[in-house]
């Protein structure tokens, strides 16, 4: 049973530089909407963390899940829209990222109790996701950045001296965006 909950979120959770530029070009005999631009994100490894503890069995346990390493990532942002196939007026993706998030496990060994442990340690994903918005009237790019993870869930073993080996999985958060940003370019 789950008694608390905590999201760390170190300040600031990323760094982010990003180049962008869009506009109609000559191609071949015909137009095309063409996007260019580079991004460059990092994220450390204790810029997220969530951190729970509950009670499993009579056990009291302490649970972190982060990323178990520094990320970095470059991304490429290359696009074409003939006339005609421009996405205008809802946000449409142009790159994701998923990032494994990785559970620790911490819990008191008490007389009488099951001695527990992870049986994987990756408990979902980090999701990074890039989107472009058509302003439909005035035809301006909106670019948003959204953080987010997968449903976190950790997968467990109890080793008891009278009942043996029982295995298990804790359904922690469901899917959810942490935080989105709106990015400009310069």
């Amino acid at each position: 049973m789950l008694r608390e909950s905590t999201l760390l979120l170190e300040a600031p959770v990323m760094y982010a530089d990003l180049a962008f530029s869009a506009g109609w070009v000559s191609q071949e005999s015909s137009f095309a909407y063409a996007t260019h631009g580079e991004l460059g994100l990092s994220v450390s490894a204790g810029g997220i963390d969530w951190q729970g503890s509950l009670i499993h069995e009579g056990c009291l346990a302490q649970l972190s899940i982060c990323l178990p390493q520094d990320f970095r990532l470059s991304w490429s942002l290359e696009g074409c829209f003939p006339v005609g196939q421009l996405p205008v007026g809802s946000p449409f993706l142009i790159r994701q990222q998923n990032i494994p998030l990785h559970a620790q496990l911490n819990c008191a060994i008490c007389v009488g109790k099951p001695v527990l442990s992870l049986t994987n340690p990756i408990a979902g994903h980090l999701s990074l996701r890039l989107l472009v918005t058509i302003d439909p009237q005035t035809r301006q790019l909106g670019l948003t950045l959204e953080l987010g993870h997968s449903q976190l869930v950790c997968e467990w073993q109890a080793a008891d001296a009278l009942l043996g080996w029982t295995f298990g999985e804790w359904d922690l958060l469901p899917e959810s965006t942490v935080h989105t940003w709106d990015l400009r370019h310069g």
